[in-house]
């Protein structure tokens, strides 16, 4: 006759031997769930986002505080949770601005748009030394922009990282037209 002792053993020795196929057997799961994601290309689409409106909170020596309001237009089929969604803007290679959205969490409806507002916050310092980086034919030539950051995705919070760039024509900018006004008038002496 066996002891307790032994029986005892013997039944912690199968429960861990158990406790390890059941692990290896779900993390080769997980794995091949993760190599057949891989595979698939993803169908989805980045949201588009315009501009709505541009409020100044805070004029201050040292920053300026802005709440911009932007419109994102989501073409996916399926709606897109977002835990998290922060930025920089840089102007002229210098970071100007850092920012976040002010509703997260927030869910872009599939197929549909959302009215988000985005918190911006810019240095003052940061902005005279992009002023002082741009070319001195800024109105020909225009003058570069970045907007990086990281939308966290879901409950999880999977980082998303994201980056667009560009050129600010400052000309075009400025023959630009208010809606419902005429072509600008030139100063009469």
């Amino acid at each position: 006759m066996r002891s307790t002792d032994s029986l005892d053993s013997d039944r912690v020795g199968i429960a861990a031997q158990t406790r390890r196929r059941l692990l290896a057997s779900t993390a080769g799961l997980g794995l091949s769930l993760l190599a057949g994601c891989a595979a698939i290309e993803s169908p989805l689409k980045a949201p588009a986002f315009s501009f709505v409106d541009l409020e100044v909170r805070d004029l201050a020596r040292e920053r300026v505080r802005l709440g911009i309001r932007v419109q994102a237009a989501n073409p996916n089929p399926l709606s897109i949770p977002i835990a998290s969604l922060a930025f920089a803007v840089e102007i002229a290679g210098v970071e100007i601005a850092t920012g976040a959205a002010a509703d997260a969490p927030f869910t872009l409806p599939a197929r549909g748009t959302r009215e988000l507002v985005l918190d911006l916050d810019a240095r003052t310092n940061r902005l005279l030394e992009a002023v002082r980086r741009m070319p001195p034919n800024m109105l020909a030539s225009g003058v570069s922009w970045r907007l990086h950051g990281t939308a966290r995705w879901g409950s999880l919070g999977l980082p998303i990282p994201f980056e667009r760039s560009g050129r600010l024509e400052a000309a075009r900018l400025l023959r630009r037209q208010t809606p419902g006004t005429g072509p600008a008038q030139p100063a009469t002496p």
